[in-house]
């Protein structure tokens, strides 16, 4: 059966970056209704337009492709002191947007002279982490 609009779509993804280093993949297929509904990229749902079983997809993709560019009212530098004692870098915490009241989670990027930066942008908005140039992208192989 072809990938056509409104077919659910269950799928196995590898994630690289820009230097071919792998940076994402999935342990267990995910799922997603094609056809515009923005449950996956839309560069990914266009590549797989007709595809059937079995077959594998290489998309190339930039930063507005994917995860968009970092959001910098989603960085904060924050006092230590109102850290856990044993913070390092890479923890994750929730927090309370003050402003839209949405739960957002920050992960810690830097610790240094007392205070910690922490970002809310999804984790692969990141210069380290770009998804476009020779190499990057994703590659799909459609489950059974």
């Amino acid at each position: 059966m072809q990938i056509a609009k409104d077919t659910v779509v269950t799928l196995h993804y590898e994630m690289f970056d820009a230097d071919n280093n792998l940076i994402d993949k999935t342990e267990e297929p995910i799922s997603y209704l094609h056809g515009g509904y923005d449950g996956i990229f839309p560069l990914v749902e266009e590549a797989l337009q007709g595809k059937n079983v079995g077959d594998a997809i290489d998309v190339k993709m930039s930063s507005d492709d994917a995860f968009g560019d970092p959001e910098e009212e989603l960085i904060r530098v924050e006092p230590l002191d109102v850290f856990p004692a044993d913070v390092e870098v890479g923890m994750m915490f929730e927090a309370d947007d003050p402003e839209s009241g949405e739960v957002l989670v920050f992960r810690v990027t830097d610790i240094a002279d007392g205070k910690a930066v922490v970002d809310a942008n999804h984790p692969l908005v990141r210069p380290e982490h770009p998804l476009c140039g020779q190499g990057g992208g994703s590659t799909c192989r459609l489950a059974g």
